[in-house]
């Protein structure tokens, strides 16, 4: 089986990383990090190993370079073996497994951290948060980057196992006596208030974009934060009105803030799916261990404030 190709000339363990490596950033030049060596380098390997195989695994049609379909499915196949060879060798030395996984920073500290409880610290292996976008979150699970993925249920992938376990809704928060002795709030009483939310698109943002009056009779957004926490502190230190997800009710409060419901964002449900390989998870008993963990102290149930 391993006669075809291993030991054609331009076929190496160096170049399958260097391959992996340039998945990882994008392009060749990228993962260069800028030195022209490096990059003439790379990119000899490349043609080198293409050459080799009898495949093309870079489509040259556009600069920067990028993969093509059968490079990906080879980059996640040279990815699972190399992580796999140090997954061996550090589980044989007696070291705990590492498990990685992506989701967003504020998903990591209200959702995830909380769901491990004291599972957390375990001796049974060593956990990697990775704060990644969704769309990041998903390729590095195809990839085997990452293990398990965190994302919102409209970035779930058919060809990635997933289970729902959190539902949120979305509340406003600021400081004290901007929204009176009410707990909840009509859209109309934020009007000439300044909104701070998370930047982006997403169904917030849409139903948002729908509510703002172009004539001033509504609030406007006044900050777009890379982090729901940002939002939580730019609304501690200033006159914002904050939209963050129900998770960070608790946050929010600790922060001094209040926190009230908007009738005309109660439609508005978040769907967080936890997303996986299959053929990792079924290889892997600690991979299958954490998802179980996960899905089982979550419930699937909604978080309420």
């Amino acid at each position: 089986m391993l006669s075809s190709f291993v030991g054609r000339r331009g076929v190496s363990l160096e170049r399958f990383q260097t391959f992996c490596l340039i998945a990882e950033a994008g392009s060749i030049m990228a993962a260069a990090k800028g030195d022209p060596n490096r990059q003439s380098l790379y990119s000899r390997q490349m043609k080198e190993l293409e050459a080799a195989l009898g495949l093309e695994l870079l489509d040259r049609s556009e600069v920067p370079y990028r993969l093509t379909e059968v490079g990906w499915r080879l980059d996640s196949l040279a990815r699972e073996f190399f992580s796999g060879t140090d997954r061996l060798l550090n589980v044989s030395k007696g070291n705990a497994p590492h498990l990685a996984i992506g989701a967003g920073e504020s998903i990591f500290q209200w959702l995830i951290i909380p769901l491990l409880g004291g599972r957390l610290g375990g001796a049974e292996w060593r956990l990697q948060f990775r704060n990644m976008t969704s769309r990041e979150a998903i390729e590095g699970v195809r990839s085997r980057k990452i293990d398990l993925a965190v994302v919102p249920a409209e970035d779930a992938a058919g060809d990635l196992e997933s289970v729902k376990i959190a539902s949120y809704g979305m509340v406003a928060v600021a400081k004290s006596g901007l929204f009176g002795k009410s707990k909840s709030a009509r859209w109309a009483d934020l009007r000439g208030r300044r909104l701070a939310l998370l930047e982006g698109r997403g169904q917030l943002r849409g139903k948002i974009e729908r509510l703002i009056d172009p004539e001033g009779s509504t609030p406007e957004i006044g900050l777009e934060c890379t982090s729901h926490p940002q939002v939580i502190e730019a609304c501690a230190v200033g006159d914002f009105i904050g939209l963050v997800p129900e998770l960070a009710v608790a946050a929010s409060k600790a922060a001094g803030l209040e926190v009230a419901k908007i009738g005309e964002l109660a439609e508005i449900r978040i769907d967080l799916i936890l997303a996986w390989s299959r053929s990792v998870a079924d290889a892997r008993k600690e991979v299958s261990t954490l998802i179980g963990l996960l899905t089982r102290n979550s419930g699937d149930s909604s978080v309420q404030e």
